[in-house]
């Protein structure tokens, strides 16, 4: 077997050392989509994960494959399935997380377009095939596509406007388009890194990385890349199968509040930041300023308890009494904090 051992990069250029990529039998094509699945403690869903990446009808793509620290059998059925497919790179890590997974992946992707799959979940056998056409086609930076959940055990599917676009304006037209025809209804844009595949050069030119060691990592890195895309396209079609099970990040928005509250600071830092105009960062501030205030009043009465000081502090970092940025908004209204 032809193996080959390449440095992994940050976003700085400097070697990563804690992560090593055996590339296996190297392909002889450039690849038409780069496919990023990190993996953590996913045994029992995995090969079913691998599965629905080989079989794609769209046979021009590479796999890349990141093994974050797993202690559980998954490096073995990584390498079982990278014997039998010459598509399959993987990248052997100390635990780092999904976001550092996804970054270091993207160092090395070689594919014109580069798509997210988690690796409990699963895609339709045409997904990449449907969705390069498109993005090729118009010349994209980013397109989004169609996603449904399914229960673990029971395969119970379970629709989710969302992530059908189903809050978008039924005229809004979806081949082409960039985020100043989304005014009125940005941030209803399904927000999923795993649910919108991406031009490779376009990311690297507007430096377009997940936020390391967080979770709900997809806000930032969709921000950006929504807001500077030039060409932005939506597939309605439902490709992506996405499994709920217990240990589902979103199944635990209380146990990861800390990591929302810091992300949604950078948000609002994020489009502070960007040449957009007013309307949208107002937009994008009512959200990210009072999403952590509505989860926090669906809590139970421990969790208020535990956050109770740490939502505070986020509330006084975004008020808008000291800010600069934001200084022509009017602070939403938020509900007191309950006292426990």
């Amino acid at each position: 077997m032809d193996n080959k051992l390449i440095t992994v990069r940050n976003a700085e250029g400097e070697p990563n050392t804690e992560a090593q990529i055996i590339i296996q039998n190297k392909i002889k094509y450039t690849p038409k989509v780069s496919v990023v699945v990190p993996v953590y403690n996913v045994e029992p869903y995995l090969e079913e994960c691998l599965n629905s990446i080989i079989k794609q009808t769209l046979k021009e793509i590479e796999i890349i494959c990141v093994n974050d620290g797993s202690p559980d059998g998954s490096g073995k059925i990584l390498d079982k399935y990278a014997e039998k497919d010459k598509r399959i790179k993987i990248i052997n890590q100390k635990n780092q997380g999904l976001s550092c997974s996804r970054n270091n992946a993207l160092t090395v992707a070689q594919g014109e377009y580069v798509a997210f799959l988690d690796s409990d979940d699963y895609w339709h056998k045409d997904t990449l095939k449907i969705l390069y056409k498109q993005a090729h086609g118009n010349d994209l930076d980013m397109l989004s596509f169609g996603g449904v959940n399914f229960i673990d055990g029971s395969r119970e599917l379970q629709e989710n406007p969302y992530y059908q676009f189903k809050y978008l304006p039924k005229d809004f037209k979806t081949d082409c388009f960039n985020y100043k025809q989304c005014t009125d209804f940005i941030t209803s844009m399904a927000v999923s890194a795993c649910l919108t595949c991406y031009k490779l050069e376009f990311l690297r030119k507007k430096q377009i990385i997940f936020p390391p060691h967080l979770f709900f990592e997809d806000n930032v890195f969709f921000a950006h890349a929504l807001l500077t895309a030039e060409r932005c396209g939506i597939c309605k079609k439902t490709l992506y199968f996405r499994r709920i099970h217990p240990e589902s990040v979103t199944q635990n928005r209380s146990k990861h509040f800390s990591d929302y509250l810091q992300i949604c600071e950078k948000v609002i830092k994020l489009t502070g930041s960007l040449p957009i105009n007013d309307a949208i960062k107002k937009k994008y501030y009512n959200l990210y300023a009072g999403g952590p205030q509505s989860l926090y009043n669906g809590f139970t009465a421990a969790d208020k308890k535990r956050y109770k000081n740490k939502l505070r502090e986020f509330l006084d970092k975004v008020a808008l009494k000291e800010s600069t940025t934001y200084k022509f908004l009017n602070f939403i209204p938020l509900l007191l904090i309950e006292e426990q």
